[in-house]
């Protein structure tokens, strides 16, 4: 916690020390001037056009048969899972059910 104390301290001293700099005049140059916070609306603005850009971005990247595409590989995928955990089942019920050679074995 003393760390972070320590740094919190240090940062409060940067930052007066760089608007006592810009309120003195020094290094006013266009690029070292400290720009003031965003007001509520100008962010609100700019996340609703990042919002809608975003919005834009998915409608064109997403075709029509994209979805229905994908369903069907997940289902054909789902359907070869099943097939292969059947297959396994078949052999374990084989090598755990006495089989005809060993009927045959014990019956005569």
């Amino acid at each position: 916690v003393n760390g972070l104390e320590q740094e919190v301290a240090n940062l409060k001293a940067e930052v007066a020390a760089l608007r006592e700099k810009a309120s003195n005049g020094i290094g006013q140059s266009a690029g070292d001037s400290l720009p003031g916070p965003p007001s509520l609306k100008e962010e609100g603005q700019r996340h609703r056009a990042s919002m809608e850009a975003l919005l834009q971005q998915s409608a064109l990247e997403t075709t029509p048969g994209a979805t229905e595409a994908t369903v069907e590989k997940y289902v054909a995928n789902k359907r070869a899972q099943q097939e292969t955990i059947n297959e396994y089942l078949d052999c374990i019920e084989d090598i755990l059910s006495p089989g005809t050679p060993l009927q045959v074995a014990f019956s005569a």
